[in-house]
């Protein structure tokens, strides 16, 4: 085998290296013991704590607890993701080490200051602004089942959800931010007795994990608002002060299938991942 042969190979077996090392994040992973994390979105005060590099989906995400609450931060710059949150929620779980039933879990879209900020950027439509659209739509009561108003956190439960403000509530908690172009989410839960007993928890990351029927309801609704606006342009075809985009573009459509039938834009594909969490133990006081 000539040098060049073996060089090759040898730079193919460290690329392939690195690429496992930066997917495959399941397995166990560290929380830090940490009592000093304010549930604002603001990530700031995680510090210099390690957090998971989801390459393939382009965010992070970070575990830390106390001796009652874990808290979990996801971060990312990709704004699409960030809508995707706004539309669809994103739903924190937590179950016994190796299992994923689904039973206890909170779910969040943002408040309405980080509304606020998607429709400054130009990244959000004016109907999820709000999180009650007009009265004849279905999309409102597919929101009042499935995701909370904005500033809420929808609360699961063996099957059984309720609603409370993101804030002020002593057991669950969450709060969101944008600063220079990243968007960050942070999640407080009370600790499982069993994570107490074990030290190990399993912790489920969901963003879009509301029926297809209500995901069915909330792009048709983009598209109706979207054919509204178009209809409003002016002769020409394009909107006074608005960039004019692709049939392709990334804000809700996509070019049709070889059938001739519209596809559902990437945005819409559930993003969903677990980690068994060790829970770092206090460091005993001298």
């Amino acid at each position: 085998m000539d040098t060049k042969s073996i060089e090759s190979r040898l730079i193919i077996t460290i690329v392939f290296t690195i690429f496992l090392v930066i997917n495959c994040f399941a397995g166990n992973i560290r929380s830090e013991f940490n009592v000093e994390i304010e549930v604002d979105g603001n990530y700031s005060d995680w510090g210099d704590k390690t957090l998971t590099y989801l390459h393939n989906d382009n965010m992070s995400l970070g575990f830390a607890h106390d001796k009652k609450f874990i808290y979990v931060l996801m971060k990312t710059e990709d704004v699409n993701i960030a809508r995707q949150v706004a539309r669809m929620g994103i739903t924190v779980w937590l179950d016994k080490q190796n299992e994923q039933t689904k039973i206890n879990g909170m779910r969040y879209v943002g408040n309405q200051a980080y509304f606020d900020q998607l429709q400054k950027d130009g990244q959000n439509r004016k109907n999820f602004k709000e999180r009650e659209p007009r009265e004849d739509s279905f999309i409102k009561n597919a929101i009042k089942e499935e995701l909370p108003e904005a500033g809420h956190i929808l609360l699961i439960n063996n099957g059984e959800s309720s609603k409370i403000k993101e804030s002020g509530a002593i057991s669950h908690s969450a709060g969101c931010d944008e600063k220079d172009g990243v968007y960050s989410y942070e999640f407080k839960m009370p600790l499982p007795m069993s994570a107490m007993l074990t030290n190990q928890v399993n912790v489920g990351v969901e963003i879009g994990g509301i029926s297809e029927e209500n995901k069915a309801a909330i792009q048709n609704e983009i598209m109706n608002k979207r054919k509204e606006m178009e209809g409003r342009r002016p002769m020409g075809g394009r909107a006074e002060g608005r960039m004019q985009r692709s049939p392709g573009d990334r804000m809700g459509r996509e070019r049709p299938d070889s059938n001739g039938m519209e596809k559902r834009p990437p945005e819409f594909d559930k993003k969903e991942f677990w980690f068994d969490i060790e829970l770092e133990m206090p460091k005993r006081e001298r």
